[in-house]
């Protein structure tokens, strides 16, 4: 039997809860290592989300010169935490600003779907129809660009997403002969 901490051995609630497991089973020592690793782990966890705050900031910014240290840091993030849905879904955003569409949108696709709050789905819709609208599939891009008016329409990335979705002759500074 494959027992969920040892899929996610990252996990510190995972950890925590064989801990207390161990210690109704009097397996004293065993929850005393598994209290010492979750505690590990949660410095590593809170170092991750650090590192995945700034890798969204530098994938944001549109500063190429910081989308390598995007890349590494949400790469290290996503490596620690794979089931936190920001994390997946700012290493999604990082890989389409890097050009790397078929490895990012699925990325956002599933933090998309994994997100709870609507806010964060909205901001994943918008991050997938400027995606979309970068590889040159405007009805995909419109569509993702509804869904995020429809999930929360106060997110501070329609406004970039809508842009991103324009046609060249309607954007500010364009003109038609």
């Amino acid at each position: 039997m494959v027992r969920k901490r040892d899929l996610f051995p990252e996990n510190v609630q995972l950890l925590n809860l064989s801990a207390i497991t161990c210690l109704d089973e009097a397996k004293y020592e065993q929850a005393r290592e598994m209290k010492l690793l979750a505690n590990d782990r949660l410095r590593q966890n809170e170092r991750a989300i650090y590192l995945n705050n700034l890798a969204y900031a530098d994938a944001l910014s549109g500063n190429p010169a910081w989308l390598a240290e995007a890349d590494a840091y949400s790469r290290d993030a996503y490596t620690l935490l794979p089931w936190v849905p920001a994390v997946v879904g700012t290493r999604g955003t990082v890989l389409v600003a890097l050009g790397k569409f078929e490895e990012g949108l699925p990325l956002l696709q599933k933090s998309m779907e994994d997100a709870h709050a609507p806010r964060n789905k909205a901001d994943n819709a918008c991050h997938i129809a400027m995606a979309y609208s970068q590889a040159g599939k405007r009805d995909e891009a419109i569509k993702y660009l509804q869904l995020a008016r429809q999930l929360d329409n106060k997110s501070p990335l329609l406004s970039r997403a809508e842009m991103a979705v324009q046609p060249e002759t309607e954007k500010p500074g364009s003109f038609v002969n």
